[in-house]
């Protein structure tokens, strides 16, 4: 029983250090309360949404129309990024109402999930083909963290589950093509404090805040990268480990690129999409170690 109470804080445990070293930073540089509070509330309704996600016995859906349109109504938002106004010439965010959605931050964990289940499927080509144009429109964005973030696990999914491997070759090559292209052609967007040089607020507050800051970041990626899922007894332990891995290092590519470019710090920084697809991420790995 109490390992059953123990799993719903489970996310608490991983994501509050990053929200509130990132608030105490933002308090002490005087950014505005609004977006500390925010991120806080954004955190916990989330945290919430989750535990109740978690505690539903319904099992997984393994309907293979069901994955594809998931598939199909994120690379359509995807493209609805182009119809948004952007900013400075980047089209990353819808806009409903006064909240910008970060669409890749919040949909790429589900796209490798669900292209992973395509995958057990043997839908090599279409497989191929999505991943091939989500890193299209990576690029024209442009992100070259996301697509950096969503191409590298990809490549490990590819090669480890197509058999073709002229054609998982020939897919890897497009993919490390179009990351190297979105570094060569990084965008020019502007920082914002509390966003993307949170972790410079953190660093200035000085050496034990910044140790604990980089500690907290690292926390992120560790559940997926130490207790991968093993649920399904017909998989090899290996090839079961590869998507929780893969996901581990979404989250760890993420934080890395922030360092090489103005991109958004996850949970650290003020923005409600990061939260939303880590807690998407977390929930999905929480519900499929129950299923062992």
């Amino acid at each position: 029983m109490t390992k059953n109470k123990f799993k719903y804080f489970i996310i608490l445990i991983v994501t509050l250090p990053a929200v509130i070293i990132g608030a105490i930073a933002m308090s002490m540089h005087n950014i505005p309360s609004i977006y500390i509070v925010l991120n806080i509330i954004y955190l916990l309704t989330g945290w919430l949404i989750s535990c109740y996600v978690i505690s539903k016995n319904a099992k997984t859906r393994k309907n293979r129309l069901y994955g594809v349109f998931i598939i199909i109504l994120i690379l359509v938002l995807y493209a609805l990024t182009f119809m948004d106004s952007g900013l400075e010439g980047i089209h990353r965010w819808i806009s409903p109402g006064p909240i910008s959605l970060y669409i890749s931050s919040i949909f790429a964990p589900i796209l490798i999930i669900e292209l992973w289940k395509l995958l057990e499927n043997e839908n090599d080509l279409l497989v191929g083909v999505i991943t091939v144009i989500v890193a299209i429109l990576l690029v024209l964005q442009p992100d070259a963290s996301q697509l950096t973030a969503f191409a590298i696990p990809m490549i490990l999914i590819l090669f480890s589950k197509i058999k073709n491997r002229i054609f998982s070759c020939f897919i890897i090559s497009i993919l490390i093509f179009l990351v190297i292209t979105s570094w060569i052609f990084l965008d020019s967007l502007s920082a914002v404090i509390y966003v993307e040089e949170i972790v410079g607020l953190v660093m200035d507050m000085g050496l034990i805040w910044s140790i604990l800051g980089i500690l907290s970041l690292i926390l992120l990626p560790m559940p997926f990268l130490l207790f991968p899922t093993i649920k399904e007894k017909t998989l090899s332990i290996a090839q079961e480990k590869i998507l929780s891995r893969c996901l581990g290092l979404y989250f760890a590519i993420i934080m890395i690129t922030t360092f090489f470019g103005n991109f958004p710090v996850p949970l650290m920084g003020y923005g409600i999409s990061p939260i939303i697809g880590y807690l998407i991420a977390m929930t999905w790995l929480i519900k499929t170690h129950e299923g062992k």
